[in-house]
């Protein structure tokens, strides 16, 4: 096994686009945790006869149809949990732009690791520092709104993980600054056949067809209403409306075909760190000049970061990607990939990429392309405040 510096120095090197490597990429196999046969629960789409995102891919030599488990979307939101999960538990240093405070009686926190749109999110468009400057009029607010991809030192201060997964500034009109991920990860499972889902769960007193009534949004305040002897049921008091005892959240679990769930014969995790695109970004300093050796750090950075969030989210026994899709790891290979094709193993694992990111960091800032110690520190701004009082008072929707 090469050593950390070996590794980093050829990765650094991929990242100027004058080596043979084009990329590092990522590939696990799964099965159900359950065991063979066991169905796994996939994402539902609405634009899906069979609710799942079923489709035919070239594997293996030949057309196979493919379920998708979990999308790159849904993955890089697992990486970026796992990066803040680590960085709260003071596992590794990393800047984020976090929007917090007390909302009512809630506790708001949102960073650009969770928030939709990452750093160009609205939550921090719709924030203000603690002197009350909007986040946009800030200091760290203008330099992103400048940045681009020829110049993106302020994103690799100030919210680095947003180079590695992307973004799109749509939230504030104009030239909004975009870049595409140079990290992809999904889960497909192979020839899915779609199940069927019969459970119930009764309620143990049969409380199922009593009429009651209760006021709107109100159903804890539900009153029993008497049934004649010839079938006719009491009027409701005024203000009340008549229901079923599990409009009240009393009766049955009725059972349900909405997520019947699927079979399949093996289950993949194809995941891919792409230094040709991150060998697109440059960092140039205060004077606008750039050096090919200060930008191949940042993107060896950058790389590293990506290779770190996915050994934190997905190199552990199983992973769980949602009820009823908890997936038993069964091989993980990381391989480098550039002309000519798959080229030789990488061994990592999450100590060494962690070491690996560390020395990358080290290396930059010794050449001047430094981070910021401290995460940037918003408050909800009044309008913000109030909608999110507004969503906190209002029930969630079956759908939600």
């Amino acid at each position: 096994m090469s050593s950390n510096d070996e590794l980093l120095d050829r990765i650094t090197a991929a990242a100027t686009g004058r080596s043979d490597d084009a990329g590092i990429r990522i590939i696990a196999t799964y099965e159900p945790a359950a065991g063979e046969g066991a169905l796994v629960f996939p994402p539902t789409y609405p634009f899906s006869e069979t609710k799942y995102a079923i489709s035919s891919r070239h594997i293996d030599g030949g057309p196979r149809e493919v379920v998708l488990l979990d999308s790159f979307q849904s993955q890089a939101n697992r990486v970026e949990q796992e990066l803040k999960d680590a960085i709260d538990d003071g596992l590794v240093r990393l800047p984020y732009i976090e929007t917090s405070g007390l909302v009512g009686e809630h506790r708001v926190r949102v960073t650009n690791l969770d928030a939709p749109h990452r750093g160009p999110d609205a939550y921090f468009r719709d924030s203000e520092d603690e002197e009350g400057v909007p986040f946009d009029d800030t200091e760290v607010g203008r330099a992103l709104r400048t940045a681009d991809v020829r110049n993106a030192r302020a994103y690799y201060r100030y919210v680095p993980s947003d180079l590695v997964f992307g973004f799109w500034d749509s939230q504030r009109g104009g030239r909004g600054v975009k870049l595409a991920r140079a990290y992809v990860s999904e889960v497909i499972g192979l020839d899915p056949q779609v199940g069927q889902r019969g459970a119930v769960r009764f309620d143990p007193n049969n409380i199922t067809k009593v009429p009651i009534a209760f006021p709107p949004k109100r159903p804890d305040e539900f009153i029993t209403l008497e049934v004649g002897d010839d079938g006719s049921t009491q009027k409701p008091p005024k203000g009340y409306k008549e229901a079923v005892p599990s409009a009240a959240g009393h009766g049955n679990v009725p059972a349900s075909d909405a997520n019947p769930g699927v079979s399949v014969t093996e289950i993949r995790r194809l995941a891919f760190v792409s230094l040709t695109a991150l060998g697109r970004l440059r960092f140039p300093d205060e004077h606008g000049a750039s050096s090919p050796e200060v930008d191949a750090a940042g993107r060896a950075v950058l790389a590293c970061l990506a290779l770190l969030g996915d050994e934190l989210a997905f190199a552990r026994p199983s992973v769980f990607l949602r009820s009823g899709c908890d997936l038993a790891n069964l091989t993980t290979e990381a391989r480098w990939v550039g002309r000519g094709g798959v080229g030789e193993p990488l061994e990592l694992d999450r100590e060494r990429a962690l070491a690996l990111f560390e020395r990358a960091v080290e290396r930059a800032a010794g050449l001047g392309l430094t981070w910021s110690d401290q995460p940037v520190q918003l408050r909800p701004k009044q309008n913000l405040a109030a909608l999110l009082e507004a969503a906190f008072a209002t029930a969630p929707s079956e759908d939600d």
